[in-house]
């Protein structure tokens, strides 16, 4: 053989290596893209998407499944029916807090950065198509500094507000996400407002005084007004993190639910008129659902629904509040994972249990984890969670990424159920094994992400449409059917 055949082959063999090794998109076939670019799989087959809690296999392709004619039901079949139909989802993801921006900001380099923005928020393989930020107006635990937009002595007219300190690198990454997902949705909420319109003169702890709610609208649509300015429309706002809890440590402020509807009602619904953004009540945990009851009981016109937190309570909390005001919307809003519990597949079948299968079956139109990134210590922080678990962990030495199991919790889901799609009917397995959730996205193609809950590994069977297909999973696995 000639040096230059020898050189030629052993390029081609690098070629094909480096392919095989970087990518996990079948030969033959198109990866997962962006909504609206994508189409939708045949109805003779399906694909699967596959997580083990040995981190073997992660949000990895295992194989296409041709459906049998099959429609018989086992003690194993989770049942796909699409004549019923539930809520209409919002999107999946997680709050840019000014932790995580920092990070990304000036602990990457530009290259980096760019990556892990496309592993976030693409939806090619090995992306997780994250569809909706939540954006704290202020500082928060999360944060390097406790910040307004208008700290310092009183201002009633706000001649002093500005976003500058946003402006560096949080709104950069949240126009960023929106050239990289152009169907994202974006959430406001603050933490506190300046501590000049407080009962405790702090940011932390105390009141908003009632003689500047007005003041704190009109602060409110200034925010609103600077982010749109800067392409950040915001979609949803809540007027106040977990109001049942005055932290000593970082930015909190009290909410009876009365003040609540008080100043939504009055002063911030009628300061928005014509923006087009949604209110929703309470942003707190799911042992609190008396809170939302009693606004909407009498605000439930000037509210989108209620959006609710993990810390406490139990997820039917959603659609107890759901079934007394059936025209409101359930929004999960906050949960953070944190370095307490360490076992990736223990900690991935919780999130399935609770936030993403089951606070989907909950009546949930979003479901979001707390900080995006913190670094592998849980830092920076200033107060309140000294341990929580970014979605990503960045280290600051070098920028490099741990993609953590919230990451791929989130991948099974937003990368194949956009913003627009309609849960549909889903029965779990009788067995108890498995169970699932079923949506269909609005140019047809339809995801069921199974959970084995059991001890050891099963197949399970789903049935759709008189026809069939079967997939094995190891206890605490995940999988994702896409057709």
């Amino acid at each position: 053989m000639k040096k230059s055949q020898s050189l030629t082959l052993l390029t081609l063999t690098l070629v094909v290596l480096t392919a095989c090794s970087t990518s996990s998109t079948p030969a033959g076939k198109e990866p997962n893209v962006a909504p609206g670019v994508i189409r939708p799989q045949s109805s003779t087959a399906a694909d699967v998407w596959v997580t083990h809690p040995d981190r073997s296999r992660l949000i990895s392709w295992d194989g296409t499944r041709t459906f049998a004619a099959d429609g018989n039901v086992t003690a194993s079949t989770l049942s796909v029916n699409e004549g019923q139909t539930y809520q209409t989802m919002e999107g999946f993801g997680a709050s840019l807090t000014d932790s995580a921006g920092w990070l990304m900001w000036y602990k990457m380099n530009a290259t980096q950065r760019n990556n892990l923005m496309q592993s976030l928020f693409g939806f090619n393989d090995g992306n997780a198509g994250l569809s909706f930020l939540r954006i704290p107006l202020g500082g928060s635990d999360m944060a390097l500094s406790h910040y307004t937009y208008n700290d310092g002595a009183a201002d009633p007219n706000l001649t002093r507000f500005s976003i500058g300190h946003d402006l560096t690198y949080i709104v950069p990454l949240a126009k960023q996400a929106k050239t990289i997902n152009s169907s994202i949705r974006y959430m406001a909420t603050p933490w506190s407002p300046p501590a000049w319109m407080k009962t405790s003169g702090s940011l932390n702890n105390g009141k908003l005084k009632p003689e500047y709610y007005q003041t704190f609208a009109n602060y409110l649509k200034k925010a609103y007004d600077a982010y749109n300015a800067q392409g950040v429309k915001f979609n949803y706002l809540s007027v106040q993190n977990e109001p049942r809890f005055e932290p000593g440590s970082y930015p909190g402020t009290l909410y009876e639910w009365y003040d609540e509807l008080n100043l939504v009602r009055g002063n911030v619904f009628p300061t928005f008129n014509g923006t087009g953004v949604k209110f929703l009540a309470l942003d707190h945990n799911w042992d609190l659902s008396w809170y939302p009851k009693a606004i909407l009981n009498e605000g439930s016109a000037y509210y989108e629904g209620t959006a609710w937190h993990c810390y406490a309570g139990d997820k039917a909390a959603m659609t107890d509040v759901r079934n007394s005001f059936p025209g409101e919307g359930v929004f999960l809003t906050e949960c953070s994972g944190g370095f307490w519990a360490t076992n990736f597949g223990e900690n991935m079948k919780w999130q399935m249990q609770n936030l993403f299968i089951g606070g989907t079956k909950n009546w949930a139109k979003s479901v979001l984890f707390w900080s995006l990134a913190q670094d592998p210590s849980g830092n920076p922080h200033l107060g309140g969670c000294s341990n929580c678990r970014g979605v990503v962990s960045i280290n600051q030495s070098n920028g490099a990424v741990t993609f953590n199991e919230e990451y791929y919790s989130i991948a099974h889901f937003a990368r194949f159920v956009w913003p627009g799609a309609v849960r549909i009917g889903t029965t779990d397995s009788s067995d108890g094994k498995f169970i699932g959730v079923a949506f269909r996205n609005t140019n047809g193609a339809k995801a069921l992400v199974v959970l084995n809950q059991s001890s050891s590994t099963a197949t399970f069977k789903m049935v759709w449409s008189g026809k069939s297909i079967q997939q094995s999973l190891p206890a605490n696995g995940v999988a994702t059917v896409f057709w």
